[in-house]
């Protein structure tokens, strides 16, 4: 440090483990090649055109990866198109329309299409396999790939014609999907909210719906329970299953005359749009519960700090709660991706394509329901769950996903951010195109087997630089007193317990001294 090499917070962590904040040399090289003459496109043939779609984008106001979104296309509904057997088409329909009643609701989630510029075995793909995935640390993020590419031609920019890889789905008023299929695609991102936008758009119309309700005031306040409820996003167990890691993400608030442009951006069309979206995440999440899936509301702490402030003697670090069930909005995002996961979870599965799928055992053993019952909602029964989960698995063959409810699922949605994702399009693009797919099971499976443990020492990188930051924080606020609640015990014989520090959403371990109940 007095040499000036390092900073007064240098993160160790990265240092220790190799991990540069910057691409190499060559990396950069590569990129800037890419950049200066792009490839032509090998889905060229196939790409279809979908700028017509309205595409929404929802992510943290700090994003700079963006790589998916979502959309409705209306649809006519008919009887044959509720068995799903109907002619593919679109017609007037209005997706607002949609309801438990009856119908259809067709749903795009377009994703970021990196490997349009980036062919399995090029130097850039042998540089994603290395970085694995993006790490989010305190300061920023280090992306898998270089800046240049990962927050420009990559990403799924807002009124630009971007390339895109697009899952549609017919969603079944029950939730269950029908006819999923996969294309390149060709979109425009006409709307860039963030979840806070997004949230202050759901709101009023979800409130004004409950409202409307005529039933007897304690049936309302029952009904008034039920919506939210089902309006409430909550957190799964197997973290990497969702988008989830959303949360991961360097976060910043929204300034308010920021979300306020948003909302103005979205005519009473756009609403609809989004609403029916609403809805159908609604109907999902139903769905999936119905069939065994276990989630449970986690809070997280957000640790965020300048990148400039590194070198400062009393930097300006900030930790917050965030409760990701609470939005509406990432519930929304939580479940299109997770939809998308088990559409290509089927396809892969009925043509026997190898892909990254992702599985989880059952528990083998639960809390009874009648612990459970005397357990508070929220936190204390969330741990209590949690600490029966077994680890999820990936290979190369697809096997049930029991916390999501599902018989099959793979990630697909972030290829800008994950590997193993980018891995699952490029099998899929040469399926789609007729050709030998680049990666056969023992490919799919020597890298799923790398994944695990390179990502268990990303995973464990994160952790080290936010617990120091969050050290740092206590030593700046020394003295100060913080409620928390008791979530229950680590390891009772040596009377460590798991506490919540409620404001800062974080989870701790302490000793209960003798004499205290745990």
């Amino acid at each position: 440090q007095e040499l000036g090499v390092w900073r007064r917070h240098e993160p160790l962590g990265l240092l220790r483990r190799g991990l540069a904040e910057e691409p190499g040399e060559g990396a950069q090289r590569a990129a800037q090649a890419l950049l200066s003459c792009p490839p032509p496109d090998p889905d060229a043939d196939l790409r279809q055109d979908l700028t017509h779609l309205r595409v929404f984008t929802i992510d943290d106001a700090s994003t700079t990866e963006v790589d998916d979104g979502i959309s409705i296309e209306p649809w006519v509904t008919t009887h044959e198109d509720e068995d799903g057997e109907g002619d593919e088409g679109s017609g007037s329909g209005s997706s607002s329309r949609w309801s438990a009643d009856g119908g259809v609701l067709k749903i795009w989630i377009h994703v970021a299409d990196p490997s349009r510029w980036i062919q399995p075995g090029s130097d850039l793909d042998l540089y994603g396999s290395q970085r694995l995935r993006s790490l989010y640390l305190p300061w920023g993020n280090l992306p898998m790939f270089p800046r240049s590419l990962a927050e420009g031609p990559f990403s799924l920019r807002e009124g630009q014609v971007c390339d895109a890889f697009s899952i549609c789905v017919l969603l079944r008023p029950d939730g269950s999907l029908t006819r999923p299929r996969v294309t390149p695609s060709r979109i425009t991102v006409t709307h860039k909210l963030t979840y806070e936008a997004a949230d202050s758009l759901i709101a009023p119309a979800t409130a004004a719906t409950t409202t409307r309700n005529t039933a007897p005031q304690s049936q309302q306040q029952q009904q008034q329970v039920t919506d939210a409820a089902a309006s409430s996003p909550k957190t799964t167990p197997d973290t990497e299953a969702t988008e989830d890691n959303v949360s991961r993400q360097q976060q910043r608030p929204q300034q308010p005359d920021q979300q306020q442009q948003q909302q103005q951006q979205v005519d009473g069309e756009a609403l609809a749009d989004l609403l029916a979206l609403h809805a159908a995440a609604t109907a999902r999440r139903s769905y999936r519960e119905a069939r065994g899936a276990i989630e449970i509301p986690s809070p997280e702490a957000r640790v965020t700090v300048p990148a400039s402030h590194l070198d400062r003697v009393r930097p300006g670090v900030r930790v917050a709660a965030l409760r990701p069930w609470e939005s509406a909005a990432r519930g929304l995002v939580a479940e299109m991706m997770i939809l998308a996961g088990e559409a290509v979870g089927e396809l892969g599965s009925s043509a026997c394509l190898p892909l990254p799928y992702r599985s989880q055992p059952a528990p083998p053993h639960l809390p009874p329901p009648t612990l459970l019952a005397a357990l508070p909602e929220g936190p204390v029964r969330g741990f209590a769950l949690r600490r029966c989960m077994p680890r999820s698995a990936v290979g190369p063959e697809p096997l049930p996903h029991a916390a999501l409810g599902l018989e099959a699922y793979v990630q697909v949605t972030s290829p800008i951010r994950r590997y193993p994702d980018l891995l699952a399009h490029h099998n899929l693009k040469a399926w789609l195109r007729g050709r030998p797919l680049p990666y056969g099971a023992p490919q799919i499976e020597a890298a799923a087997e790398a994944a695990a443990g390179a990502g268990r020492e990303l995973t464990a990188v994160e952790r080290e630089c936010e617990n120091y930051w969050v050290a740092e924080y206590f030593r700046q606020h020394w003295g100060s007193d913080y409620p928390a609640t008791l979530l229950g015990w680590q390891r009772e014989e040596l009377r460590l317990a798991a506490f919540l520090i409620d404001e800062l959403g974080l989870e701790v371990v302490a000793r209960l001294p003798p004499g205290c109940a745990g």
